[in-house]
């Protein structure tokens, strides 16, 4: 559990006139794992808060969390983090309270003392503004500090059971779709889906904590908004296909219509999901997450993603410290070596794949507490899509595990013409065979070797 450091008093934060007037947010509970911990220690970090407004963010706003030492003054921050919220504050309703987190935090290697927590929200990306900030409690970094290693246990049986049931119902009337092994199925009402595995029975769906597909990003080159994709405005079926209509209002006497493209694929079966944009004036689709807080595993399925970082690393809902991880393409530190990513839950597995390197992955881990999470350690996955990037299918694969999934994104890779074998390599040229295996060439380990720095 986590420890209470404050006072659950709730003065209002910093006013968003000139921002975003009709929301108007108040930080009401914040929360660590712990007041005291290690150099290089990690610990747990949750917010609470509760839109005193008249209605939603106009955009998604960003929370900042600094520590400073050794006063209160951003120009003493001495670490820090940026946290984009889920639910995101487009769907802060008026007089909702949203709990945030946690988050995993970890201290410097040479942070010691005691800070000061400052934390509030701002305008990433437009005007950089902050505003709903406070400062609450304090945190100190001692090396004489208990080790620090908190852990959720799992549900009992019975209550991740009824969890399992009431996710199992949660879509009404559902139009449905036949991927070959498997059966799409969206609620018309909310535009929330599962996909269910015909092999091994299992469900796997949307965002279990908020309704809907999804957001996309609208800009007009000055102002940038995001809208939530609910409940669509006209639904058309043809064939092996769905069509969802959403008419968005990125500003007042402006409309967008977004047409997203629901159809079977085969090899392996399963679902593609696309999007297209009509922009209308100056506003236009600049970005979407059609997949967003989806595919959920927890510890209570014995559930993991696998994800392939550089050789490959397997994310494990097991109860420890959630974090929340940004994978970009084709890169070195915090990026995928392919475009795909595996989930596993009950013994049953799933491949989500793209083709675009517009795309960027996100895996979020969480101490869950929600009616429609069957367990108390969450991860989920979402994509981030721009500029070219416009979709990405998703694959139920029956019973398996990260082997399945590699297997089933070979089939994938190979149809797109990516599959090439060490022989084909070596074949164009023998310089190749100096290089058997996976080089990666790190000039930044020499930093270890200046002075001053944490190794020397």
């Amino acid at each position: 559990m986590l420890a209470l450091i404050v006072a659950l008093t709730t003065p209002e934060c910093g006013s968003t006139q000139g921002i975003d007037p009709a929301f108007r947010p108040a930080l009401t509970d914040l929360k660590l794992s712990t007041d005291r911990v290690r150099p290089g220690g990690r610990f747990a970090i949750e917010f609470a808060f509760r839109n005193a407004g008249e209605q939603a963010a106009r955009n998604e706003y960003t929370i900042f969390l600094h520590f400073e030492q050794p006063d209160q003054d951003c120009r003493n921050i001495r670490f820090s983090g940026h946290y984009r919220p889920p639910p995101g504050t487009v769907r802060w309703g008026p007089g909702e309270t949203v709990r945030v987190g946690p988050y995993a935090v970890q201290a410097p290697e040479d942070a010691l003392g005691e800070y000061h927590v400052h934390i509030g929200l701002f305008d990433d990306g437009r005007t950089g503004q902050r505003f709903c900030e406070e400062y609450r409690g304090k945190l100190t970094v001692d090396p004489e500090a208990p080790v620090h290693d908190p852990r959720q246990a799992p549900l009992s049986d019975a209550e991740a059971q009824a969890r399992r049931e009431g996710l199992a119902k949660r879509l009404r009337d559902p139009v449905r779709l036949d991927c070959g092994t498997a059966e799409f199925r969206l609620d018309p009402a909310t535009g929330s889906w599962e996909l269910a595995d015909r092999r091994s029975g299992e469900l796997w769906g949307s965002s279990p904590y908020v309704h809907g597909l999804g957001e996309v990003t609208l800009s007009d080159g000055e102002r940038t908004v995001v809208r939530p994709l609910g409940k669509p405005d006209a639904l058309e079926t043809a064939g092996r296909a769905l069509t969802l209509k959403y008419r968005l209002q990125p500003a007042e006497g402006a409309s967008v219509e977004v047409r997203v493209q629901l159809q079977r694929v085969e090899g392996p079966d399963g679902l593609r999901v696309g999007y297209e944009a009509a922009a209308d004036g100056d506003w236009a689709v600049t970005g979407a997450t059609l997949l967003q807080d989806a595919l959920t595993v927890t510890n209570n399925d014995g559930g993991y993603l696998a994800v392939p970082h550089r050789l490959g690393i397997l994310l494990r809902a097991d109860g420890s410290l959630p974090e929340t991880r940004t994978f970009r393409a084709y890169g070195n530190a915090g990026a995928y070596s392919m475009a795909f990513v595996g989930a596993v839950k009950n013994g049953s597995a799933l491949l989500a794949a793209w083709e675009d390197p517009y795309t960027t992955l996100l895996t979020r881990g969480a101490w869950a507490d929600a009616e429609l999470v069957p367990g108390s350690h969450a991860l989920s996955v979402s994509l981030q899509q721009t500029n070219s990037a416009r979709g990405f299918t998703l694959h139920p694969l029956g019973n398996g595990g990260y082997v399945q999934v590699a297997q089933a994104y070979r089939e994938v890779a190979r149809r797109r013409g990516l599959v090439r074998t060490w022989r084909d390599k070596a074949n164009q040229g023998r310089q190749v065979e100096g290089l058997f295996g996976a080089a990666d060439f790190k000039p930044f380990v020499f930093v270890r070797s200046v002075a001053g720095t944490q190794w020397n």
